[in-house]
């Protein structure tokens, strides 16, 4: 019996706990601001309400289906928390039409009434006029006499004039009426194309320690809004100046009624970030590219000391082939570049620079920029690595010491004609690392 009770306190105090945590209020919300935008606008509502003891869930709802759940700002004047803020759409509740549609409607079916009233008229007018035709046959026994047939053909033209000017002006009445119609039918469908759209709403989880009343501040983007300028010109004569007028025409098809609130045109865009960029200097020159000819010679091209441009050229050896990988630098700095597997290069040097060749196994040259564009090199001066040489197993000899057997240095020459210019230029850059290596760790060359 004991544990009975125990378990009914336990359900009651957890509903009553869930409950609390659970309770919803509504938070009835007026647009006391709008700042709108080239595209799109900025929505601010403002209300009031009592916040219960505990976690509750304060709903703001009716609101347009059009708004950015990630942009959206919630303040709150209280002695209470803001947990959490939460948007959905709600597809029950549809946005309520505009009560213009409703006046409309009702022009629309009084055109139709007046339109049906006429086509009834000219319907009389026409059964009038088919039975002055069944009877236009003038004859008897007896005859008419001059008098009779002149005031028959005069009744007969005064009824079929009557009845062509009525059937007339039936017509041009029914166009008229036509076309009010099918303007107001436009009218009616602009405004009617949100009827289907559903709401949105906005959840606001807050927690007190006491029952307490709170006022909020909810801000949020909207899309389908925004604005753009118009300009109106008025002049009274030449000889006065004429007067240019500034306005704007504000469209918004958001659903919601925007009445009686503090309108605000803004001409930024508020996608863009805040953050100032960072402004990288610009050195002006005037001579950057600027290109002398030498009319000695017409074919040639010069370049002003002072000015910047992308030289190139091509570095070879002795015998003529190319050289991949050599370090092109400019004097003085970590700037440059080096050849590709063709032995060309580019860099953007000044005139006064001067470049640096260097590559393993050849000597450094020096070259000044000047007036040239292309710079194309031989190095020369080959040099072999005195101190070690690295074997196929990679084991550090002395130059003089037999790296290999006659039958693998055989071996080895054979297979010499195979190699590329990569692999040949691959083997000396692995024994000058393996150099570097031993002289670092202080072992003794072998």
């Amino acid at each position: 019996m004991k544990m009975l009770a125990i378990y009914l306190c336990y359900l009651i105090f957890s509903h009553a706990s869930e409950a609390q945590v659970n309770s919803e209020k509504v938070l009835t919300t007026q647009i006391s601001e709008v700042t709108v935008f080239t595209q799109g606008a900025q929505i601010v509502r403002r209300g009031s309400t009592t916040i219960p003891m505990g976690e509750s869930i304060i709903k703001v709802s009716s609101l347009s289906p059009f708004v950015n759940p990630n942009s959206i700002s919630v303040k709150a004047m209280g002695d209470f928390t803001i947990l959490s803020v939460n948007h959905k759409i709600n597809y029950l509740n549809e946005v309520k039409k505009d009560k213009k549609i409703d006046s409309l409607k009702s022009l629309l079916g009084n055109l139709d009434l007046e339109i049906s009233q006429i086509e009834n008229n000219q319907e009389v007018l026409d059964e009038k006029l088919g039975l002055l035709n069944a009877n236009k046959n003038i004859g008897g026994n007896n005859g008419f006499s001059i008098t009779e047939l002149r005031l028959v053909v005069q009744f007969y033209e005064e009824q079929i004039s009557q009845i062509k000017t009525k059937a007339l002006g039936n017509e041009l009445e029914i166009k008229k009426l036509q076309e009010k119609r099918r303007k107001t039918q436009n009218e009616i469908s602009l405004i009617d194309s949100n009827e289907d759209l559903p709401t949105s709403e906005i959840f606001v989880k807050v927690k007190s320690e006491k029952n307490i009343e709170g006022s909020f501040e909810i801000s949020y983007p909207v899309s389908n809004a925004g604005w753009f300028p118009k300009y109106d010109i008025r002049i009274s004569d030449v000889d006065t100046p004429l007067k240019l007028e500034y306005k704007a025409d504000v469209f918004q098809h958001t659903g919601i009624d925007w009445k009686n609130v503090n309108l605000k045109l803004s001409t930024a865009d508020p996608n863009e970030s805040g953050v100032l960029p960072q402004l990288k200097k610009w050195v002006l020159n005037f001579d950057r590219n600027t290109i002398r000819r030498d009319y000695s010679n017409r074919n040639t091209l010069f370049y002003d000391e002072n000015s910047y441009r992308v030289i190139s050229g091509k570095v070879t050896d002795d015998t003529g082939e190319s050289l991949p990988g050599v370090n092109v630098v400019i004097k003085g700095t970590s700037m440059g570049t080096t050849t590709d597997l063709d032995g060309n290069y580019q860099l953007t040097v000044s005139g006064k620079d001067e470049l640096v060749f260097s590559y393993v196994g050849f000597e450094s040259q020096k070259v000044n920029v000047g007036g040239k564009s292309i710079i194309d090199l031989s190095l020369g001066g080959a040099t072999e690595l005195q101190e070690v040489v690295v074997t196929a197993q990679g084991v550090g000899r002395s130059k003089r010491a037999l790296a290999y057997t006659p039958s693998q240095l055989k071996k080895q020459k054979s297979l010499q004609p195979q190699l590329s210019k990569i692999q040949l230029h691959s083997h000396l850059m692995s024994a000058f690392r393996t150099q570097l290596s031993l002289l670092e760790k202080n072992l003794p060359l072998t």
